[in-house]
């Protein structure tokens, strides 16, 4: 398993529906992939929500003073298969620009993105304008890709993981 040690996983309120394994895995995945020379201990939360306004988010707590050692995940707990994994990679590079310090949160209108300014209106900007989703929605698939091709996965739908609990010392079998 490709692992960054560094990282640690924390998953909470995990589905009946999804193989905590095989989520972790992938969340260990993708830490490594984004975060190979990641020097000091960072925790990761992956927790699920049924709200119907959350796909996949991400969270941290800024502070000026410390460098973030603590992320949080945010799933919905209905998304299955593929669209919750893709989610994960994400969700996934908006932790790697926060632990890098490429983006930093000054306060809900206010953030500075590799060293530019951005303060707005909440209505000014889209979602789909931002640089940091920009790049966050250009590795998604590509991390995503790379996961399955580590584990050998076929096709785009991965019901059958979500679906069934694996040991987590084995490698899936293509589906």
């Amino acid at each position: 398993m490709l692992h960054q040690r560094n990282v640690k996983i924390v998953l909470v309120d995990v589905p009946k529906h999804v193989n905590a394994d095989f989520v972790e895995k992938a969340a260990h995945f993708y830490a490594a992939t984004l975060l190979p020379k990641l020097r000091r201990r960072i925790t990761v939360t992956i927790r699920w929500t049924y709200s119907r306004k959350v796909i996949g988010t991400a969270e941290v707590e800024f502070d000026p003073t410390h460098p973030i050692r603590d992320f949080t995940i945010i799933m919905r707990g209905k998304s299955r298969g593929w669209l919750m994994y893709q989610s994960l990679a994400h969700e996934f590079c908006h932790v790697e620009q926060w632990a890098t310090g490429r983006l930093v949160e000054v306060d809900d209108k206010w953030v500075l993105w590799e060293g530019k300014d951005y303060r707005w209106d909440i209505d000014s900007l889209s979602y789909w304008d931002l640089p940091w989703e920009l790049e966050a929605m250009g590795k998604e698939y590509g991390l995503y890709a790379k996961f399955k091709a580590h584990y050998g996965l076929k096709g785009k739908d991965l019901k059958a993981l979500t679906n069934r609990v694996r040991n987590t010392d084995s490698t899936p079998a293509p589906i």
